[in-house]
């Protein structure tokens, strides 16, 4: 099979790509992000990722030829029966779409074929195939969790990765600033917006108990921060699935997270001992509260994963193909047949 992905090739540090094409099968061939191969190229399968990327920029006039190049990929995509599918990481893009962009995001789904999820809670049309295939455990992968015992615990909360609005750092920093914990600390490591990194800066002058690393951390000093860390806070605002809350499980540090349906089935697999549910917004008490738990559980026993080595995963993402594109052709050969 030749499938197409709408996501970059991997590179020097560790992105969700690889979990897909980590072990290939004999005789498939995946190709990475290109808008002429989306036009011109020649796939079976195109696997579409985060759909809104496929249609934005922050330059208008590139955002305009994007929105075209589409509406032209989904003409394609009909003469030539190609199957799609998608893999729904969010429930909703985390930037607001606007009318234009929903008309031509329904109109890709339209013309979805069948959807992957990385969890037993999303939301998928009923009238197409689904597929849970779990995002994938980085044991192995980044850093070693077996010097995490060995490592100074130089840092009580951290927050890692993009550092994007929807994350609620805000609210951490402000609920923070409100911790009376003498001993307690804060640390954000990544690359923020603009915004983010004037708030952060500005909370780093004001109160010596938060530090920060911004700007772009490579796997190894990723993995480094968070082995340092009592516990990692990802106070998102809608949290349905996260790869650094599987980075920071893989390492063996306890994650603060929103409790819904997501993160309790999260906790369900990997044990009571590494997830700790915020069942409010987050404040002052629920960081006392959280710290509290992460110092005195008793981390004996490492989290547990369910299907979430790379190998397994990407063997179901074959079988999802092979299964979708038989389907397709099926389709194609029912309408073929003369009446």
């Amino acid at each position: 099979m030749r499938i197409q992905l709408s996501m970059a090739p991997p590179g020097n540090t560790i992105k969700f790509v690889d979990q897909i094409v980590s072990t290939p099968r004999p005789g498939d061939s995946f190709h990475y992000y290109s808008w002429t191969r989306f036009l011109l190229g020649r796939y079976d399968v195109l696997h579409v990722h985060w759909p809104e990327h496929l249609i934005r920029s922050r330059y208008r006039a590139l955002a305009t030829v994007k929105r075209a190049a589409l509406r032209l990929l989904l003409a394609r995509l009909r003469l030539f029966s190609v199957a799609v599918v998608r893999t729904v990481h969010n429930l909703e893009p985390h930037a607001p779409v606007n009318d234009e962009e929903k008309r031509l995001l329904d109109l890709l789904d339209r013309r979805t074929d069948a959807y992957v999820v990385l969890n037993p809670t999303t939301p998928t049309p009923a009238d197409r195939p689904r597929y849970l295939i779990p995002h994938g455990h980085y044991l192995g992968k980044i850093g070693d969790a077996g010097v995490t015992s060995r490592l100074e615990r130089t840092t009580s909360f951290i927050h890692v990765g993009r550092i994007e609005p929807y994350k609620g750092v805000d609210q951490l920093l402000s609920s923070f600033a409100k911790l009376n914990v003498p001993d307690a600390s804060l640390r954000i490591v990544g690359q923020p917006t603009r915004a983010l990194r004037l708030t952060i800066e500005g909370a780093e002058s004001e109160d010596r108990r938060v530090s920060s690393r911004l700007g772009f951390v490579n796997d190894a000093d990723l993995a480094d921060e968070i082995l340092r860390s009592e516990l990692v806070v990802l106070p998102y605002r809608q949290l349905h699935n996260s790869g650094i809350l599987w980075v920071a499980l893989s390492l063996g540090r306890p994650v603060l997270v929103p409790d819904n349906a997501a993160t309790r089935a999260v906790e369900h697999e990997v044990g009571a001992d590494w997830v700790f549910r915020m069942q409010t917004s987050l404040t002052a008490d629920v960081l006392r509260a959280s710290l509290d738990w992460a110092r005195s559980r008793p981390g004996e026993s490492p989290p547990r994963f369910v299907a979430r080595d790379w190998p397994s995963i990407a063997s179901r993402h074959h079988d999802m193909y092979a299964a979708t594109l038989a389907g397709k052709r099926a389709e194609r050969l029912r309408n073929e047949r003369p009446m």
